[in-house]
């Protein structure tokens, strides 16, 4: 807690929200696609933090727990709300959170928390946002799609996590088949089975 506090530009404010019984926070999914970034949150309203803004729609609805195993690249699930007067009434209009795969595959995908000062108010009658918002979760985005429900649409946006063979395909395995598709020409696993018992003798040049 200290080094957290540490960070934050009013350390005895930021403890002094976080010791309340009610914590006013928003979660914040900050995307880097290629035409650019787009940042939402889980607030209706749109807020700065961290000398950006922050799109309220609304309904960044969590994310889901590591997924995977040993042989899979653990993977997370965002699903943010999308109301019908962004979504439209086709598919083919959902703003830019989808756009066209090169524009996000393999980018980065990060949240954020901010925490908001439980007393001030600003002119609207909105929380301020506290101190600095810091990062929750880091992956590389690498599958997006769009489910249409009464009043908008849910976008799902799996998210591979950064530190666990970021860019490995979710189905991929350490075997000459799935290399073949990942890299085709690539000879470097053709004989995975053949050699995984065999002991390796470095030179001593």
């Amino acid at each position: 807690m200290s080094v957290f506090l540490s960070t934050q530009p009013d350390p005895v404010a930021m403890m002094s929200a976080l010791d309340r019984e009610v914590i006013h926070k928003a979660f914040m999914l900050e995307m880097d696609f290629a035409s650019g970034p787009v940042r939402v949150s889980d607030w209706n309203v749109p807020f700065t933090a961290g000398g950006h803004e922050w799109k309220g729609l609304g309904d960044l609805v969590g994310m889901s727990d590591f997924g995977g195993g040993s042989d899979l690249a653990p993977y997370r699930e965002y699903q943010l709300g999308l109301p019908k007067d962004l979504v439209g009434y086709s598919e083919g209009r959902i703003p830019e959170l989808i756009g066209n795969r090169s524009d996000y595959l393999g980018r980065s995908a990060k949240l954020w928390m901010q925490i908001f000062d439980p007393v001030s108010l600003d002119a609207h009658g909105r929380r301020v946002p506290l101190g600095d918002p810091f990062a929750m979760d880091y992956g590389v985005m690498s599958k997006v799609s769009a489910t249409f429900v009464p009043g908008g649409a849910i976008v799902s946006l799996t998210v591979e996590g950064g530190l666990f063979r970021a860019g490995v395909p979710l189905s991929g395995y350490y075997t000459d088949r799935d290399q073949q598709r990942r890299h085709p020409g690539d000879l470097g696993l053709g004989f995975v089975v053949e050699v995984s018992d065999t002991e390796i003798k470095l030179t001593d040049w």
